[in-house]
């Protein structure tokens, strides 16, 4: 019999001891990661199917009751005068959900929206927050939709239509979660990556940084704490003339839900309750709209 075959035979505690050492860093690990609980906005309605939707909303995240469904379309048809489309947009007449020049066919169910503020309710499983999109000029004049300076300031690369910009808000319990501007542009990647830089530097933004570049894909991002709120800018490179762009700023719960945030600023996981969860907490309060 050859000594290969004799190995496993001589030294039996060797595969033992393997199997002691995995399960002993398996619990060690286990006890040091933070416990959290992740909380599920289930409606705590008694004796209610956990994946049946909650009764609608009888008010928007602020406490407006002037809510409406609005049918939804999607883009611009060909046919339809792009400022009669405006108008019925700024109406309230039709909920566009873009981006332009696409069909202009309803997409599913009425969409409920709020005529004081204009947050529509977003009644994806276990979401149940109130978003709201805009563009340049909505956000700088409309009072429900303050948005922070440095959302508002995103500097715009060519390869887009600026006028349907997509800002987007996302509200709860009176309180803003998140805000972003979301676009693509045909710029150089690199280009778009020193654009953003300067434009953080001028601002003071000192950001945690990662830049990985895998042939025709390639992925940045950069992540910084702005006042008491959580900056994320995201440059993909899906293909080769296709830059994918996002900036954002998120309340502290919504920081602790993104993996790239907490890791890369050390934020301190805690326990939550499901009701709590997407309240600003402490000092981070924003004032109701």
């Amino acid at each position: 019999m050859s000594a290969s075959a004799d190995t496993p035979r001589k030294f039996p505690w060797l595969r033992w001891c393997a199997y002691i050492i995995a399960i002993a860093a398996f619990v060690i690990a286990i006890r040091r990661a933070p416990i959290r609980v992740i909380p599920l906005a289930i409606d705590p309605t008694p004796n209610r199917d956990m994946f049946t939707a909650p009764p609608e909303p009888a008010q928007c995240a602020f406490g407006h009751q002037t809510l409406a469904r609005i049918p939804v379309v999607q883009g611009i048809s060909e046919d339809e005068d792009p400022a009669e489309h405006r108008r019925k947009v700024d109406a309230l007449e039709i909920w566009d959900v873009g981006p332009p020049g696409i069909c202009g066919t309803l997409e599913g169910p009425a969409k409920l929206v709020c005529k004081t503020c204009r947050f529509a309710y977003d009644e994806a499983l276990f979401s149940y927050t109130w978003k709201r999109s805009a563009t340049r000029k909505t956000c700088a004049t409309d009072q429900y939709l303050q948005f922070s300076e440095i959302i508002l300031n995103t500097p715009l690369l060519p390869g887009i239509s600026h006028h349907a910009i997509p800002f987007s808000q996302t509200a709860n319990h009176g309180q803003l979660l998140e805000e972003e501007c979301r676009y693509w542009t045909n710029e150089p990647y690199d280009k778009v990556i020193d654009t953003f830089t300067a434009y953080l530097s001028s601002r003071g933004i000192k950001a945690i940084t990662q830049n990985r570049v895998e042939a025709a894909r390639a992925f940045y991002w950069a992540c910084a704490q702005v006042g008491s709120r959580y900056m994320k800018l995201e440059i993909k490179r899906e293909s080769t003339d296709q830059i994918h762009i996002t900036l954002k700023t998120v309340s502290y719960a919504r920081a602790l839900d993104d993996r790239t945030l907490r890791k890369a600023l050390g934020l301190v996981t805690i326990k939550t309750s499901p009701e709590n969860h997407d309240r600003e907490l402490s000092d981070n309060q924003t004032p109701a709209l």
